[in-house]
């Protein structure tokens, strides 16, 4: 014989996508912090130090946050209680390859020289 509960079930709030958006906007300013911090040292060399940050630091760098930042996801989805989490992914993928493309296009437009 099974027991009957008198009580009515715990309203179950609705996911929000706050702690996904804060989630989202955090990868994008450590994004573009580092970008700032890896053009500024370019913009002031405009030699073979620009060139090394358009050919391998730029590119390895945002592909460190692009995986680091993939890699928590599962902490993201977890924390966010059921939430979508597509925007985040989303957020991590496409802000470094932006980064990437932003850095090479203001690397290139700075009339580097090769002294």
């Amino acid at each position: 014989m099974q027991t009957i509960e008198y009580q009515s079930p715990k309203a179950v709030r609705p996911p929000s996508g706050g702690k996904i958006a804060w989630c989202s906007l955090g990868v994008a300013c450590a994004t573009i912090a580092a970008n700032i911090w890896l053009v500024y040292p370019a913009a002031s060399d405009r030699s073979w130090g620009a060139i090394n940050v358009l050919l391998f630091k730029g590119p390895t760098t945002n592909l460190c946050i692009l995986l680091t930042a993939l890699a928590l996801a599962p902490v993201v989805r977890r924390y966010s209680r059921g939430a979508a989490i597509l925007p985040y992914v989303l957020t991590s993928v496409f802000v470094p390859v932006a980064g990437v493309m932003l850095d090479s296009i203001y690397i290139l437009s700075m009339g580097l020289h090769g002294c």
